[in-house]
């Protein structure tokens, strides 16, 4: 670039005595020496994002400031940021499972949201049905029935009792299950938000164990497994209760890379 010899004067003033000082202007009125397309920056750092500004580290986001990658592909301290080999199993794969079940007095039954069974079989009158489950082992999988006592009697009157199979794994009617009574119980029987897979049931409370499957008055239930218990809200062996009275029940699964039937989600691989 073809200079100028243009001067400026810089009065400076400290401690009481007053220096002047030459120094010279290049031709766009700048002080000479350092270029001003961000070639060069004036102490000679270049400033077009080449370089970081003290250190000599590049600042384009291609080095972090301890050399590791921070576009994602390292973490700054050079390991990797990806969370390993994709899981094997795809994430809309699924598995048949069977449910095995009875109410005193009726029920309902949906699986992740679909509706799977509407009896008012006695519940003498047990059903077991196919269901679909998600088989990813990071996937939920809910159990919602709708159980409803229709009468009113001395001692134990009103109950779910129910498993739910999958290879050699087995999940029966205990107190894991969450539960909301309707209406009186504080649930609006017409709201049904709680089908929903992903609805947040953490302010339901558990099942009350009642009596084991074969326990009197029902007796031995041949088509449910003997370790599932007659839940319910709270035990019906009370005099003071009422006739009409729905109880809403979820119960939430996840099947690991096993096959087997969990509480929670598990990782994969």
């Amino acid at each position: 670039m073809r200079r100028l010899a243009w001067c400026a004067v810089l009065v400076v003033v400290a401690c009481g005595r007053t220096e002047v000082v030459d120094f010279p202007l290049d031709e766009n009125g700048l002080p000479d020496g350092g270029l001003i397309d961000g070639g060069v920056s004036v102490d000679g750092g270049t400033t077009d994002g080449g370089s970081s500004t003290e250190d000599g580290g590049t600042s384009d986001g291609g080095a972090g400031l301890d050399g590791g990658r921070t576009d994602g592909g390292t973490h700054e301290d050079g390991g990797a940021v990806d969370a390993g080999p994709p899981c094997p199993i795809p994430w809309d794969a699924t598995v048949t499972a069977t449910l095995s079940i009875t109410a005193d007095d009726s029920r309902r039954v949906w699986v992740n949201g679909i509706h799977g069974e509407s009896t008012t079989n006695q519940w003498t009158q047990p059903t077991r049905f196919s269901l679909t489950l998600f088989r990813h082992p990071q996937r939920r999988n809910v159990i919602t029935v709708h159980a409803t006592n229709l009468q009113n009697q001395p001692g134990f009157d009103r109950g779910l009792l129910a498993d739910v199979r999958l290879g050699n794994s087995v999940v029966v009617t205990d107190e894991r299950w969450k539960q909301r009574g309707g209406n009186d119980g504080g649930w609006d029987i017409n709201d049904a938000s709680w089908l929903n897979p992903n609805f947040d049931d953490s302010q339901w409370g558990d099942s009350v164990e009642q009596a084991t499957n074969g326990s009197a008055p029902w007796g031995r239930i041949n088509l449910v497994n003997t370790n599932a218990m007659w839940i319910w809200p709270w035990n019906s062996q009370g005099t003071l209760k009422p006739v009409f009275e729905p109880v809403f029940f979820r119960r939430t699964l996840y099947v690991d890379m096993n096959g087997q039937l969990v509480d929670g989600p598990a990782a994969c691989p």
